[in-house]
């Protein structure tokens, strides 16, 4: 590129510019097409909304997200223990645990096809008063009535043997019992993990190292359960001892 001054042009000096071989970065530049003002501002435009939608979307699900958040912890500052619950579902393994526990193999399918209702109560007062959990099925209604940490017997067959229950609450929204019958060579661990759906009980006979679940349903207020809905062909109920639904199991 050569640079020279030429000439006077109302008593300013020109400055003139020449070139030579590739072109200067200058002349490249104004080679590419002129936008007109008009189009950049329709692209400026486009660009604006689209942050504009972007902005909302992303707030919106923002938005949604937290409320959701909110809505859970509300659900979970509600839940309660307390309430009526259908078993809906066994787990793996039901047969080898039944198994375990000495129970006939004729009672399984007896067991097994059978609705359970389960009803939990707990104190207003934890100090003085007790839980309640209540357990029926067509052939038993067994009720436990127990303070939280405390050992507690159960008997059974004409009050000859006895089952010895402990529970405890160990984490949120999990009661864990331990039940222990000598005789039988029983040592269960039920936890019951609790949601506002209901709770899943995982059941373990430590003495042989079996382990199960049911998964329960919360009802809801007013609904009922037909206790002799699903049991099917089952033995006479003259072979189950009613009081504890044990005898049958001798």
């Amino acid at each position: 590129m050569k640079v020279s001054m030429e000439g006077q042009s109302n008593g300013d000096k020109v400055l003139l510019i020449e070139t030579e071989g590739e072109p200067d970065a200058l002349e490249e530049r104004q080679s590419f097409p002129k936008v007109s003002p008009s189009t950049s501002v329709l692209v400026t435009s486009k660009k604006s909304i689209y942050l504009v939608v972007s902005g909302i979307l992303v707030g919106l699900c923002i938005f949604m997200i937290g409320y959701e958040v909110r809505q859970v912890d509300q659900t979970l500052l509600s839940l309660s223990y307390d309430g009526r619950y259908v078993m809906e579902q066994h787990g793996p393994n039901f047969d080898e645990y039944l198994r375990s526990l000495h129970i006939p193999q004729y009672l399984f399918e007896m067991i097994k096809s059978s609705q359970e209702l389960v009803e939990i109560q707990t104190p207003l007062n934890p100090n003085t008063d007790k839980w309640k959990i209540k357990f029926s099925n067509e052939f038993a209604v067994h009720i436990l009535n127990f303070h939280l940490d405390q050992a507690f017997n159960v008997t059974y067959y004409n009050d000859h043997n006895y089952v010895t229950y402990s529970c405890s609450i160990p984490s949120k929204f999990t009661l864990k019992c331990t039940s222990q019958d000598i005789k039988r060579d029983w040592n269960i661990d039920s936890t019951m993990i609790f949601s506002p759906y209901g709770y899943s009980n995982y059941m373990t006979n430590i003495n042989k190292a079996v382990t199960t679940s049911k998964m329960y349903r919360r009802l809801k207020d007013g609904e009922t359960v037909d206790l002799e809905a699903n049991t099917g062909n089952v033995p006479d109920k003259n072979q189950v001892d009613v009081e504890y639904n044990m005898e049958a199991f001798e």
